[in-house]
């Protein structure tokens, strides 16, 4: 699947395969109905404040809050997510 044929969040994460958005959070975290888990997401907030699309496109990329979101989903079990958001960000920051 082609990168712009994604539902891409902020932190470079495909919501598509997210359980939280196929069961609670069909918005995903760029909609503003999620309050649960996207939407106390430092790096989400982070993106509203500064109206940028995704961390790709801020000057401070990349950062302490994508980088401890990353490690945050790695502890949690969603290493292989964290990975494949940077590769993401990457594509995204060099297109």
């Amino acid at each position: 699947m082609e990168l712009r044929d994604r539902y891409i969040a902020y932190c470079g994460n495909d919501c598509t395969q997210c359980p939280h958005f196929k069961h609670y959070c069909e918005e995903g975290c760029l909609g503003m109905a999620c309050a649960n888990y996207c939407g106390k997401c430092i790096v989400r907030i982070c993106n509203l404040e500064r109206q940028i699309t995704n961390c790709s496109e801020c000057g401070e990329y990349p950062c302490q809050k994508l980088e401890k979101q990353f490690e945050n989903m790695a502890n949690d079990g969603y290493g292989d997510w964290a990975m494949a958001a940077r590769k993401v960000l990457a594509e995204l920051r060099h297109s």
